[in-house]
């Protein structure tokens, strides 16, 4: 991936990409979503049709042009927005600066789709925002933030386009308050210069400010992804001189020398950029450079699996800074602002702020970091535990979860009254038994369930996650149910004695067990002999519309997911019935369920679906991606609307197992006897 995400392949690359591709066998799945989530694709694609073309399976080659052409499409629609923003600036008077984004694709790499843009970045001054905004609104944007925090810590402004989806962001600094960094916006000012750009005449930064603020964006980011250390390549190999000594002057000037030479270490290690003497040199003698590259270089590389957590960022951003009172400034910076991304979930009045930064700064740094999920011994034989009472975790994303399964529980009764009948039925569940259901969530199917056992029955609810449970004794309360005890338990370690339960189902979570080889196990253990347990589960993505079009859409923003891994984990017929008989189930019987729903066009039904598939990868995304999300969603599902409704498909497979009466014969033979 480093070896093609460039402009200039020399010809030892170009043999170095033919020696991986001949020599390695490459999981192309695994390759594509890389380059994808590093937002290189282009790149990728343009070296491989360079020098490898021929040693590139055709598939993955038609896949990535695909994707090619529809991010250069839109890349081109951003920069005619762009422009016609900048000339309608410039015939108000108001001088505006275009950094990142289509103008500094155009700059460094010459060709605008080569690199995928997200919204448009322009700077002004702090007189000329108001007038901007009001051209924005009169050419039909909204503006997205309407808490005043967040601009005054992003230190930019945010509108929207519904019609197009295209975000706009007007700053009157080039970084937020989060790096403590006081960039001399008077110089870059005074410093800039003008190109061409499609013909119109586009002020941008000066090639040594430009290295500054695109090294300072990227630090204040940890670097996430690949994309940004291209930038900082190409801007070193292109065609505008670099004045080094001044670059790194003005950097140590800015109290950012250290953030400066990190980035330009990532381009030389990552992308074989080459450095000048002078930046060696400054290198070699601040020690931190090196192993800060060494960090950041180990997470690009291996994103996929490895995940920052808020203390090891923080951690990170301390250590970039060469001075003590940049340091200092820092963690003044750190304690006493909020992260933004709070706001948009949870608005609070101004005069609660002070309250919310201490109940944030102990979440963050005290609960978060401490609070690992309790297992239970599987050798515990407590019988029942009682009731849960509603729980508060500090774990957002379990909890944003939650939540949108709350919502989805409430539109889709009707289908999961179906489901879940027959699911019941497949387990054997009566009247007066003591019935198990794993990964009950939000509660399908356990109401159904507490409903048959009936007032001298028993269901005992499990899930992972204690916000599930939350809401699922919010649902039982208003039902008035009182047969049903809540347990937070991991299905590979139950905290129940051998033999307690008459039945259990499972729907849509066995998937999702870790390992579920021991979750199977257990329920073996758990259950009493010849007792049913039933387990719905996900068909093939194909045949679930909801599934396909946001798995096709989302992985514009997010990466492809692995068909045989989480939720599909079971699509392929007999996979779950295999895993049941080696966890010592018989009498397996598998079902396919198939149906159909309509969904009127215009309302965002997938919403709730796509905040339950992907959890926080979305619920944290900017308002900006959101939209664009919900666009690319809406455009995918318009290929199934007739007559004003969505038709949408489902498959499932309905598996159920039991647990023998007797030892199996082999295990009798294989044992001494009795």
């Amino acid at each position: 991936m480093c070896l093609c995400a460039r402009t200039r392949l020399s010809d030892p690359a170009a043999q170095q990409i033919r020696d991986i591709l001949q020599n390695t066998d490459v999981d192309w799945t695994v390759f594509t979503n890389a380059v994808i989530s590093q937002e290189v694709v282009a790149l990728v694609h343009r070296s491989f049709n360079q020098a490898a073309a021929d040693l590139v399976p055709q598939e993955i080659l038609d896949a990535i042009s695909v994707y090619v052409a529809d991010q250069g499409k839109r890349c081109q629609v951003l920069m005619e927005e762009l422009l016609a923003l900048l000339r309608l600036a410039e015939a108000e008077g108001i001088p505006a600066l275009s950094f990142k984004g289509p103008v500094l694709t155009r700059t460094l790499y010459g060709d605008v789709a080569l690199r995928p843009s997200s919204d448009l970045d322009i700077l002004f001054g702090d007189n000329e925002l108001e007038a901007f905004s009001e051209l924005l609104l009169g050419r039909g944007y909204r503006e997205m933030d309407e808490i005043v925090p967040i601009a005054e810590l992003e230190r930019h402004l945010c509108f929207f386009r519904d019609r197009d989806g295209i975000a706009v962001e007007p700053h009157w600094a080039v970084v937020g308050q989060g790096l403590a960094i006081n960039i001399d916006h008077a110089g870059l000012w005074q410093r800039s210069r003008v190109i061409d750009a499609d013909g119109n005449k586009v002020r941008v930064f000066s090639a040594e400010d430009e290295l500054i603020v695109l090294c300072t964006h990227g630090t204040s980011h940890k670097w996430a992804t690949l994309k940004w250390i291209c930038d900082i390549a190409e801007l070193i190999g292109g065609d505008a001189p670099l004045a080094w000594d001044i670059a790194l002057a003005r950097a140590r000037d800015q109290g950012c020398e250290r953030i400066v030479l990190l980035g330009v270490l990532l381009a030389e290690r990552l992308l074989d950029a080459r450095l000048p003497a002078i930046v060696a040199t400054a290198i070699k003698a601040d020690s931190k450079v090196s192993d800060l590259a060494d960090e950041v270089g180990f997470h690009v590389l291996n994103r996929a699996n490895h995940r920052l957590t808020l203390l090891f960022t923080n951690w990170f951003l301390f250590r970039v800074r060469e001075r003590r009172r940049d340091k200092v400034a820092f963690l003044m910076q750190l304690l006493t602002r909020t992260r933004f991304y709070r706001f948009n979930k949870r608005p609070l009045p101004r005069l609660l702020l002070p309250v919310y930064i201490l109940a944030a700064l102990v979440n963050d740094y005290v609960l978060r970091p401490l609070g690992l999920r309790r297992r239970r011994p599987a050798s515990d034989t407590a019988a029942i535990p009682p009731t849960a009472a509603p729980m508060v975790i500090s774990a957002a994303d379990w909890a944003e979860r939650a939540d949108a399964w709350r919502k989805a529980a409430s539109r889709s009764s009707e289908t999961a009254e179906e489901l879940n009948g027959r699911l019941l039925d497949a387990a054997g569940v009566r009247a007066g038994q003591t019935v198990l259901d794993l990964a009950s969530g939000v509660g399908e199917p356990a109401l159904a369930a507490a409903d048959r056992l009936g007032p001298n029955g028993t269901l005992v609810a499990t899930d992972l996650a204690p916000a599930m449970l939350t809401g699922l004794n919010g649902r039982l309360t208003e039902a008035g149910i009182g047969t049903v005890r809540c347990c937070a338990a991991d299905m590979a370690a139950l905290p129940f004695a051998d033999g307690l339960f008459d039945a259990a189902h499972c729907r849509y979570g066995i998937m999702f067990a870790d390992p579920v080889d021991a979750a199977l196990r257990e329920l073996h253990r758990v259950l009493r002999p010849g007792a049913r347990a039933a387990f719905l589960v996900w068909g093939p993505r194909q045949d679930n519309t909801i599934f396909a079009v946001m798995e096709e859409q989302v992985s514009y923003f997010l990466g492809r997911t692995d068909d045989n891994a989480g939720m599909f984990r079971y699509a392929g017929n007999g996979s779950l019935a295999a895993a049941l008989g080696e966890a010592g189930f018989v009498s397996i019987e598998e079902q396919e369920i198939r149906y159909g729903r309509t969904e009127p066009v215009g309302e965002a039904f997938w919403r709730a679906n796509l905040e339950m598939t992907y959890g926080r990868a979305v619920t944290d995304l900017p308002d900006s991606l959101r939209a664009l999300i919900d666009e690319r969603l809406e455009a995918g599902f318009a290929n199934v609307a007739r007559d004003g409704h969505y038709t949408l498909s489902a498959h499932f497979r309905l598996v159920v197992g039991e647990k023998p009466v007797s030892r199996p014969i082999s295990e009798m033979a294989s044992g001494s006897a009795e």
